[in-house]
């Protein structure tokens, strides 16, 4: 009796929701009603003339969408259209693509006028169940309206004005008419309006020449025309084609018997790089790389159809000038025939790929990027911001500068440079090595940075509070991405950059350095207009200090030595034959899989990765052979837009010119190496026996040690500003 009770409850409740669900949008669709009949009239003269309209590319329907996307200097990137249409009239299209059109989207076409009451009902209830919208209910017509008469947007208003619009369309035009436009303008993703368009990007075929196959193609993608294409999903691409194959047997369309040779056959004859590959239709693309992380940046903020409908002009942060410099750069660094054709076999150079960006430590903007080697619609996965890759070496100066911040060290601190082996607490041993197995002996810290030494930042990692580190080199790059915590944890190899991090973190790192200790948050869209208005605009930069400058003004002179004679960066500097002045790191993963580079060259800490994309490869890729090498490549062409001498006089900092021979280390090729100290931290046991008599005049003192950078570049210099001027 109570179970029974508690049934008829319950279908009482059911029936008392439904009732209501009913009052509410018959309320809704009464309210929208009213204001319909002010435009009924309006709408009815424009259904009147919409076939002739459409037939002629009247501008009233197909007004060309576009967005424009700007460097710094209001140079054009690129110019994006959309609603382009090729019209095809009714007949020409194969009557077996129209039945798979009806299969799909609207059986009952022929029936109804213009809406489809049970299948609305029924969407309605499985979105309530859903919770959110994943059914339409949408007819042909319906859809048509949507596209013509609406935003476009998913709300409750479109819907019902649609209905109505629905409705008119159906007693003013033809089933054939609107069918004829609707195949004419139906969306098949990549900026590719109607059949005839979808058919030329996908088969390089008219739609009357389209077989079977091809027509289920097109046909199955309709209702996320990008998501479901065999271009970006192949395997949700062949469900949803399965899907549809099936959906034909039952419908007698086809016989059971062919539905699994024509599925096999399509697929083993399909070939995806015959596809055209264009995002959109686009004008002019200089930077591809750049247009996609604009684009998807512009639809996270806005969405991609509210930039079209309302004609977005972008302004962004990006240089034409670098842009075209990096790509000619690409070209030289792949010819070079020592590096690639000499050393390494096709698979291995099949198997390379790259990242470059460059930001400006002053200004926060991204000024130039690249995602890979060549950007197509099979490789749009952007590796200078997602890739995340073991940095080697490169990430060292983020522990040295905490290691002088804390007062652990000084730039003259002397460790042993010998092979170690750590009993950790989990009792795992760990023996870190040097590149080539090459150990110094006893060694100031500055030359562990130039030779790039692992065991003495292993052998300090073990003693001190690893977890202080990583507190540091959070608020440092913590803010680029949201799973710092996931990724770095507190184990000593991670002072040998054996964790994983993306080049945008390393580049944000460095420029944090080289902007003397602000927290850099890079962004690359200035300015966006609309119709000549602005709708978006950064007006200034908030600038917040992390680091006290006199250490990060340590670390970046100390980032020279990786670049002079026995560094580990100077071969590559050589052959480029580049000597302004410079600071970077290279970087290199125990296994030569990742090669890096992060170099400084006045307002431009540009980050360059170079490595094998799936596994390793026979060829062992160094950092300071790879990457470093296309690093001057590039920086060598663009170099004096970004003029900045760093002078060190105002970093409070105490420089003095010292003599190693004195205390019997002949590491270096002079007698006098120029090293910076801390005043709260200097060193003053050991400075007494290898001080020279050289230290006269602190500014001479720094001049000289860049003379010979400025004077090989100072021609160029001098050009360079004569323009300006």
């Amino acid at each position: 009796m109570n179970k029974s009770y508690k049934t008829l409850f319950f279908i009482k409740l059911l029936l008392l929701s439904l009732f209501l669900s009913l009052v509410i949008l018959l309320s809704i669709f009464l309210y929208f009603y009213k204001t319909w009949q002010k435009d009924k009239f309006d709408i009815y003269y424009q259904i009147k003339s919409l076939n002739g309209a459409i037939r002629t590319y009247d501008k009233k329907y197909f007004r060309v969408l576009e967005i424009n996307i700007y460097d710094r200097n209001n140079r054009l990137i690129s110019n994006l259209k959309k609603n382009q249409y090729n019209y095809v009239q009714l007949n020409y299209y194969p009557s077996f693509l129209i039945d798979i059109i009806l299969i799909k989207e609207d059986k009952e076409f022929f029936l109804h006028k213009g809406y489809d009451l049970k299948r609305i009902i029924v969407s309605f209830f499985k979105n309530i169940l859903e919770g959110k919208i994943l059914y339409g209910g949408s007819t042909i017509t319906q859809q048509i309206s949507k596209l013509l008469f609406t935003d476009r947007r998913k709300t409750i208003k479109r819907k019902i004005y649609e209905l109505f619009t629905s409705y008119y369309i159906e007693n003013v035009l033809s089933k054939e008419d609107i069918l004829e436009i609707y195949l004419n303008i139906v969306y098949l993703g990549f900026g590719r309006y109607g059949f005839e368009s979808g058919s030329l990007f996908y088969f390089n075929k008219h739609v009357w020449e389209l077989n079977f196959s091809e027509s289920l193609l097109l046909v199955s993608i309709i209702s996320s025309p990008e998501y479901f294409s065999p271009i970006r999903n192949l395997d949700l691409s062949k469900k949803k084609y399965k899907t549809l194959l099936r959906k034909c047997v039952e419908n007698n369309l086809i016989d059971k018997d062919k539905e699994e040779r024509i599925f096999e056959e399509f697929w083993a004859q399909f070939n995806i790089n015959k596809v055209f590959r264009d995002i959109n239709i686009i004008d002019y693309d200089y930077a591809p790389w750049v247009t996609d992380l604009v684009i998807k940046e512009i639809d996270k903020m806005f969405t991609l159809e509210e930039a079209y409908l309302n004609n977005f002009n972008i302004y962004t942060t990006f240089d034409l000038n670098c842009i075209l410099s990096l790509n000619k750069s690409f070209s030289k660094f792949f010819n070079d025939k020592r590096l690639f054709f000499e050393k390494m076999d096709s698979n291995d150079f099949n198997n390379i790929e790259i990242a470059v960006i460059s930001i400006n430590p002053e200004t926060f903007e991204i000024v130039s990027i690249c995602g890979g080697k060549r950007y197509s619609e099979i490789n749009q996965y952007n590796r200078a911001i997602f890739s995340l890759r073991q940095p080697g070496s490169s990430f060292k100066p983020l522990f040295f500068l905490y290691c002088f911040l804390k007062k652990i060290l000084t730039t003259i601190t002397i460790l042993e440079d010998k092979e170690y082996s750590f009993k950790l607490d989990s009792n795992i041993i760990w023996e870190p090595k040097n590149y080539g197995d090459k150990y110094y002996g006893n060694v100031p810290i500055y030359f562990a940075i130039k030779k790039s030494i692992n065991s003495i930042p292993a052998k300090i990692a073990t003693e001190i509070d690893l977890n202080d580190f990583l507190n540091f080199i959070k608020i440092i790059f913590g803010h680029v991405r949201n799973d710092f915590e996931k990724r770095f944890k507190p184990y000593p190899s991670i002072v040998l950059g054996s964790i994983e991090m993306s080049l945008l973190e390393l580049v944000v790192s460095y420029a944090t350095i080289a902007s003397g200790g602000f927290k850099i948050k890079p962004y690359f869209i200035k300015k966006i207009e609309s119709f000549g208005e602005v709708i978006y605009e950064v007006k200034k930069v908030e600038k917040e200090k992390i680091i006290d400058k006199r250490y990060a003004d340590m670390i970046l002179y100390l980032l020279k030595f990786p670049l002079e004679k026995g560094g580990t960066a100077y071969n590559a500097r050589n052959l480029a034959n580049f000597f302004y002045q410079t600071f970077g790191k290279t970087g290199t993963t125990n296994d030569g899989r990742d090669s890096w580079f992060i170099g400084v060259t006045g307002n431009l800490v540009t980050g360059v990765w170079v490595g094998y994309e799936k596994g390793g490869g026979n060829t062992y890729l160094t950092g300071g052979e790879y990457a470093a090498r296309l690093y001057f490549e590039y920086i060598k062409n663009v170099y004096q837009f970004f003029l900045k001498y760093y002078d060190f006089l105002d970093s409070d900092l105490v420089f003095k010119y010292i003599d190693l021979n004195k205390i019997n280390f002949f590491l270096d090729e002079s007698d006098k190496v120029l090293i910076p100290f801390d005043r709260d931290n200097y060193p003053y046991n050991i400075l007494e026996k290898i001080v020279t008599d050289d230290n006269v005049n602190l500014e001479s003192l720094l001049k000289s040690e860049f003379n010979q950078d400025i004077n090989s570049s100072s021609k160029d210099v001098d050009q360079i500003r004569k323009n300006k001027n």
